[in-house]
Parts: structure tokens; C-alpha cells; sequence
């Protein structure tokens, strides 16, 4: 399923755009116009389409815009960004009109700024590294030539409907703020609104709106507000990517403070199997308020954290208990990962995740046999001694695993591969 469009007036600008989606991980295609425009696409999350109408008389390029739009909405697609050149070539005001009739669209929230590239918009003028447009070398191109830098009088040259600037005083005040002036600009019917942004911080306010409290829209710019759009709509645009789940068997205190790391930072949340339970000769691996506790963690959107030790204390509880039953540490260690393995059993059959991360080599094999897994295909190192790689057999066929062992890797290891684990998993999905 497609649940996200981008229409460009041109190859290159539709490619930059949905490039950002792929770098988080969903499968992103570029189509041209017109023999792409109504070409069955399969297992995509994003599609742009190039429609080659920025050099066209501006009656041509509405039609073009206008074709599109019905092919998009045919395919069911709800998310619909109009991606514009950021020096402002092109039909934009032309296309937008179309693009907002076709679609019953009453406004266009629009801002070309890209700070990346030093293109910025300040009280409705756009500067490319300070200089405003009309003065830069893009003034002269050959085929499409600007030579007005004040966008709401260039906008307006190319539309019938009314133009409104917003300035950067009143986006710094926030994303609600700036939802309420939309709201007073749409009661007068359909318009096309220009917004200041003066840095990356004032893209991400635009890409915040409340756009349940505003009539159907349609964001309007280049490849930096739409990556401020991706940043801060993912969750409500997409599928929620699958956690991770991440198995704790070392006791050394440097994965403990990874683990901490990610707790600290709301990344995940933990799950503690006392191992004086795992240790006693009669345990109930299906402990009712243990699962239920995990359930909430996932429910709640967490990756989960599986550990048996928070410190030294536990450490020694378990050091204990073992040799009260006649096991020696290694064997107490065995025993432990065992029990790690049948809760984690417990909860792959009834939760998806994207990957897992292991560490502890006793804690990871037991792990990889308890899926009935023969190995791992090791494909990269995430630092120094931390290989990710995908389990070899079982049932667990291809989840990617980041194993770790001994006490070195940054404090923020686990956070870069539970990403890492999230984009791999997505990128599988093509």
C-alpha cells in the first residue's frame, strides 16, 4: 500500500524528495510522467511522481497536475506533498490551484526554505546563503529565469486565488499559534499561505500544525520542509515500525549502563527476571503479571528491555542461590540464560519485533538454538566488537541480531542499533 505521494515538476526534485523517506527505512519509488503515472506499484510506502511540467505553458502543467492527482487518489493514497524547486522555477502557482481543486483542498501551506542548502525565507523573501534570489546566478537561468525575490508577488503572478504571508515572529511562537492563524486565514476561503523559515527549528514548528483543528491542506515546499514533515508525521503517516527487543545476560557494568542509557532516555523500557527465580528448581516461565508487564511495555509503543541483573546486589543474590542448589557459576549462568530463552519464546509468539540485540555469549547462544537457529550472518560492525548480522535457520530465518560481549561500546551503542535494527528491518520489507 502507498501511503504517501509526492508530485514534483521534475525528476531530480522528486528523487531528492523521496530519497529522505528511504533513508528511514520505507520503500520509496520515482515514477515518470505519463507512463508511470498509472503503473501498478507493489510492496512501496512512497511514491513521487515526476511530472515534467516545469517548463510547460502553465495551462499544460494543470492538466498534467490534475491527471496525477486523479491516478493518486484511484490508488487510494491520502498523504500528498507538492514538492517545489527551492529557487522557485517552475508552474507552482498553476499546479497548486489544480492540485487543490481536484483534490477539495481549501488551503496550501507553503515554505521553500531549505537551511541545508542556506535557502531561507524571511518576511516572504527568499535568500540563497543571505543574497536575495533576484541577485544570485539562478536569476539568469537560460530556461526559466526569476527575477522577483519577494515570493508572495511571484506566487500571486501565477494563481487566481488569494496569497497570505506568514512572517517568521509569528512561527516562532509555536506550532498551535501558527495552527490558529491558518484557522483565521481558511474562514476566508480557499487560499494559498506563504511561510517564513528561518532555520531547521522553524520547519519542524510548520511540519507540527494541528491539522485535525484546520479544513484539508496540502504542504507545499522543497526537500526541507518535507523532511521536517517525515521527522514529526511518521508515526501518524505510517505503520509503527515493529520494537526491539533487547536481551541482557552480561552482568558487566558497562552493558548495564547502555541499558541504562535507554531507559534514561525513554527509548525502552525493562522487563526484570529475578534470577533467584530462574534459578530455583521449580519455576513458572508463563508468570501471569511478568507477561502482562511485558505487554504493556510493547502496547505502549517501548522496545523492551530483558535483563536478569541491575547491579552487583543481583549478582550476588544470584551467585548465591546457585550454589545453594550445588551449581557452580557456570552452571548458574546456564541455567539463567536458559530461563532468559523461555521467556523470550514466550514473547516472540505473540509479538512482531524488528530485530533483537544480545549480549552475553551464553545468553545469545541459547537465544539462537532456542529457535531451533544454526548460526549468524554476520554483514557489518556497528563500532569496534559489535557486529550486527541475520540468524541463520530456524524460525527466526533472517531477523536481524546485534550481538555484544565484554565491556567496551559507547554508552549509546544500543540506542544506534536499535535504529539501525528498525531501518534494516524496513529495508527488508522491499
Amino acid at each position: 500500500m502507498v501511503y504517501y505521494a509526492i508530485i514534483a515538476d521534475d525528476l531530480s526534485g522528486s528523487s531528492d524528495t523521496a530519497v529522505t523517506f528511504s533513508n528511514y527505512g520505507y520503500r520509496s519509488a520515482v515514477l515518470n510522467y505519463p507512463e508511470g503515472a498509472n503503473y501498478k506499484i507493489h510492496n512501496c510506502d512512497v511514491v513521487a511522481i515526476s511530472t515534467n511540467s516545469r517548463e510547460v505553458s502553465s495551462q499544460e502543467a494543470q492538466k498534467v497536475v490534475r491527471d496525477v492527482c486523479r491516478s493518486l487518489k484511484e490508488m487510494g493514497v491520502r498523504e500528498i506533498y507538492k514538492k517545489i524547486d527551492s529557487t522557485w522555477r517552475g508552474n507552482i502557482g498553476a499546479e497548486l490551484e489544480a492540485m487543490m481543486a481536484e483534490l477539495g483542498l481549501s488551503l496550501a501551506v507553503i515554505c521553500s526554505a531549505f537551511p541545508k542548502t542556506g535557502r531561507l525565507v524571511k518576511e516572504g523573501y527568499l535568500l540563497i546563503n543571505g543574497v536575495p534570489l533576484h541577485e544570485t546566478p539562478i536569476a539568469k537561468d537560460p530556461s526559466f529565469p526569476v527575477k522577483d525575490s519577494y515570493l508572495p508577488r511571484v506566487l500571486q503572478g501565477q494563481t487566481s486565488l488569494p496569497v497570505k504571508l506568514i512572517e517568521a515572529p509569528l512561527v516562532a511562537q509555536g506550532p498551535r499559534y501558527l495552527t490558529e492563524c491558518l484557522k483565521k486565514i481558511a474562514a476566508e476561503g480557499k487560499c494559498l499561505v506563504l511561510i517564513d523559515a528561518l532555520d531547521e527549528k522553524d520547519l519542524n514548528i510548520i511540519a507540527s500544525l494541528e491539522q485535525n483543528q484546520l479544513p484539508p491542506l496540502v504542504f507545499c515546499g522543497s526537500a526541507g520542509l518535507s523532511g521536517a514533515l517525515i521527522r514529526n508525521n511518521l508515526e501518524r503517516i505510517f505503520p509503527k515500525i515493529p520494537p526491539v527487543l533487547v536481551i541482557v545476560g552480561s552482568v558487566h557494568p558497562q552493558n548495564q549502563a547502555m541499558v541504562n542509557y535507554l531507559i534514561g532516555n525513554n527509548l525502552a523500557k525493562e522487563l526484570f527476571l529475578d534470577p533467584v527465580h530462574l534459578l530455583a528448581e521449580e519455576k513458572d516461565y508463563a508468570a501471569k503479571e511478568l507477561l502482562e508487564e511485558g505487554k504493556r511495555i510493547l502496547k505502549d509503543g517501548y522496545n523492551l528491555i530483558v535483563r536478569t541483573s541491575r547491579g552487583q546486589e543481583d549478582q550476588e543474590r544470584a551467585k548465591a542461590a546457585g550454589r545453594q542448589r550445588g551449581l557452580s557459576d557456570v552452571e548458574s549462568a546456564y541455567c539463567i540464560a536458559e530461563g532468559i530463552q523461555k521467556y523470550v519464546q514466550i514473547f516472540m509468539k505473540e509479538h512482531q519485533f524488528s530485530g533483537m540485540i544480545v549480549t552475553g555469549g551464553t545468553t545469545a547462544l541459547h537465544v539462537i538454538r532456542g529457535f531451533d537457529g544454526v548460526g549468524i550472518e554476520v554483514e557489518e560492525e556497528l563500532e569496534p566488537g559489535i557486529p550486527y548480522g541475520r540468524i541463520i535457520g530456524g524460525s527466526l530465518e533472517g531477523m536481524g541480531l546485534v550481538t555484544k560481549a565484554g565491556g567496551f561500546g559507547s554508552e549509546q551503542v544500543f540506542a544506534r542499533a536499535i535504529q539501525h535494527l528498525q531501518r534494516k528491518y524496513m529495508q527488508g520489507r522491499r
